[in-house]
């Protein structure tokens, strides 16, 4: 390795890396443009800051110009070590460390397999990466690293993988008497199996697929109704974009907010094509939207058997919703998370929200 590197799962390191092994035509079991999502997402969902401000009055326009014209020409195969974010460049080759609390799960689970073949690639010790990791990352959880680990020799992994990454997971797991995590994941794995080759199976799933095709196609241009008006929908949900977080964004633009509920609670005759995604991080979870839903249709319904219908229309229009629209038993299984559970990080005075007849 021609970068020094220590055990933090950094961001430089890791896009150094990969250039180096795309160089060297050595293969990696993910492909670029998914690393380098996820390298992206990770930078953005961190509290670094742009390096070039699309509006910034002391920012020359010319200079601006000249990185939207490579980014637009880039066409080599390495990781350009800078990317734009609605207008603004962001510094790949900086010096971050990646926190999985700040992460998502998809995210941090690729930057760690990176992480971990780049730790193999220098010979540096795996068995003190996974004992640093502990405490970085898993608060001294052995249970809940080992399930992590565990997690990365099952199938979903390349198998030229295994004898690089096995031997030391199976051996840390052991050597830290977490060897109950290997049944575990064996027994839900095993509860996860499907029998694609039986044919009683695949007749069920076809049936099933065309319940869920007509049990959407029923949901197009769908209004569902309740004791708000459409104009008391629109004040309720201005708090996406009234209410901010640390960093001063809220869960969506206004613009974006007035366009979804532009008649109320109206599900799409098709679901958008781009959908808009809530900003959500650790100081402002997603729970708290859940929650707002929740309360709109305890306040709003004539009801409860149409809850399905709310999700379908907020998977309709935003990103974070949108499995909700992959099949019934998905949409039940979002429905059951949607509980009414207060999340503790929620500040929202909801009267401020609420018809004045229906405030707690």
């Amino acid at each position: 390795m021609s970068k020094y590197i220590d055990f933090h799962i950094e961001i430089s390191s890791l896009l150094h890396f990969v250039n180096e092994q795309i160089e060297l035509d050595t293969p990696i079991p993910i492909k670029k443009e998914v690393i380098f999502d996820s390298l992206k997402r990770a930078v953005i969902s961190s509290e670094t800051k742009p390096f070039l401000f699309e509006h910034d009055s002391n920012v020359d326009k010319q200079y601006y110009e000249k990185y939207v014209r490579l980014e637009n020409e880039f066409q080599d195969k390495y990781i350009p070590d800078y990317f734009s974010y609605e207008g603004d460049f962001y510094d790949l080759d900086a010096n971050l460390n990646i926190a999985k609390r700040n992460t998502s799960d998809e995210v941090f689970k690729t930057l760690f397999l990176i992480k971990m073949l780049e730790i193999n690639s220098a010979r540096l010790s795996m068995n003190d990466f996974f004992n640093f990791q502990l405490y970085d990352n898993f608060y001294g959880d052995k249970e809940s690293l080992a399930y992590f680990l565990v997690l990365f020799i099952g199938n979903d992994i390349n198998p030229y993988l295994l004898p690089l990454i096995k031997e030391h997971i199976n051996k840390w797991v052991i050597d830290n008497g977490q060897n109950a995590v290997f049944s575990l994941i064996k027994k839900e794995e095993e509860n996860n199996k499907t029998e694609e080759e039986d044919d009683a199976f695949e007749i069920e799933a076809n049936l099933q697929a065309q319940k869920d095709e007509e049990f959407y196609a029923s949901k197009r241009n769908l209004k569902i109704k309740g004791h708000f008006t459409d104009d008391e929908i629109r004040h309720y949900f201005s708090f996406l974009y009234l209410e901010k977080g640390a960093d001063k964004q809220p869960f969506l633009s206004e613009e974006a907010v007035k366009q979804i509920f532009a008649n109320g609670l109206l599900i799409p005759q098709e679901p958008l094509l781009e959908k808009f995604e809530l900003h959500c991080d650790p100081r402002k979870p997603k729970a708290i939207v859940d929650f707002a839903i929740h309360k709109l249709m305890i306040k709003n319904s004539f009801t409860s058997r149409d809850k399905n219908d709310y999700l379908v229309f907020m998977g309709s229009h935003i990103k974070n919703f949108e499995s909700a629209l992959h099949s019934i038993k998905k949409l039940v299984s979002i429905a059951k998370n949607i509980s009414g559970e207060k999340p503790s990080r929620c500040s929202i005075i909801w009267n401020k929200y609420l018809p004045e007849r229906f405030q707690d």
